[in-house]
């Protein structure tokens, strides 16, 4: 892909790292998106494309917000599935489920200990729970049942920096701060004590040098085991990177940091022509 590389090694990381510039003034382009294999979910291979137009924004009310665009779950601390309510208190460190009734009555019938936002998958009655160390996944069909735990690799500052539920797959995108001394490989997250591993040629970044201090991995879980069935990793800066979700591709840009003069001249060789 033009203007996408993958690293073949720990020192042609470094090396790239060294490269980066430090400029001033700051544009937003497009890098890549990770594209939804329609057929068999699976996470295929980056490719560009020019036609986004979401804000940043945009992005991030999403991310907080219940509602539900079609075919994709957000995350939040409230979800409702037929007469039962799965609700999550921080102050209690618990997450209720409540059943309501015809008449308007509600009953707390179960409770699951740890609160955080939720993911469902209405289909498959599974619940996600993310924390800031883990992810549990349970079956909530009838008496709620712990299924599987993934745990976030804290030694490496693993993070969670979104998460979606669409067309029966959990897709997390985790953050790790970049070790200038040894960038990879890492080793983000771990399900049911299997530890994922994103190697050096796993990750891409962009062929022209920008400010980068994070991987991002995007990885593809089943919400009723918590098997990895893929991940894709790229480089970004933390506070310039942006990520969105729709019901069939991830998109992600990133700011450049480009002199201003060569702004000047990039117009006044095109469109400062006319």
């Amino acid at each position: 892909v033009k203007g996408i590389a993958n690293f073949e090694n720990a020192d042609e990381f470094s090396s790239y790292l060294n490269r980066t510039p430090d400029y001033a003034d700051t544009i937003a382009v497009e890098l890549f998106l990770v594209d939804r294999n329609k057929k068999s979910g699976q996470v295929d291979d980056t490719k560009t494309n020019s036609k986004s137009t979401f804000t940043p924004a945009e992005v991030e009310r999403d991310f907080d917000t219940h509602i539900r665009s079609e075919k994709v779950e957000k995350p939040s601390i409230l979800k409702a599935s037929g007469n039962l309510l799965f609700y999550s208190s921080e102050l209690r460190d618990k997450t209720k489920i409540v059943s309501t009734s015809s008449a308007g009555d509600l009953n707390v019938t179960a409770e699951i200990p740890g609160s955080g936002r939720m993911l469902l998958d209405e289909a498959s009655r599974n619940l996600v729970t993310l924390h800031n160390r883990n992810l549990v996944g349970y079956d909530v069909d009838g008496k709620p049942t712990k299924k599987w735990i993934s745990k976030l690799n804290r030694t490496e500052d693993t993070n969670v920096v979104k998460a979606r539920m669409q067309n029966g797959s959990l897709y997390v995108l985790l953050g790790n701060r970049i070790n200038n001394r040894e960038p990879c490989p890492i080793h983000p997250i771990s399900v049911n004590k299997k530890r994922a591993t994103v190697e050096c040629k796993d990750i891409y970044y962009p062929t022209d040098p920008t400010n980068i201090d994070t991987i991002y991995t995007v990885i593809k879980l089943h919400p009723g085991t918590g098997k990895n069935l893929g991940m894709k990793s790229f480089v970004g800066p933390r506070a310039q990177t942006n990520i969105y979700f729709s019901s069939e591709e991830v998109y992600i840009t990133y700011a450049d940091r480009v002199r201003g003069g060569k702004i000047t001249l990039d117009f006044a060789l095109t469109r400062g022509k006319d």
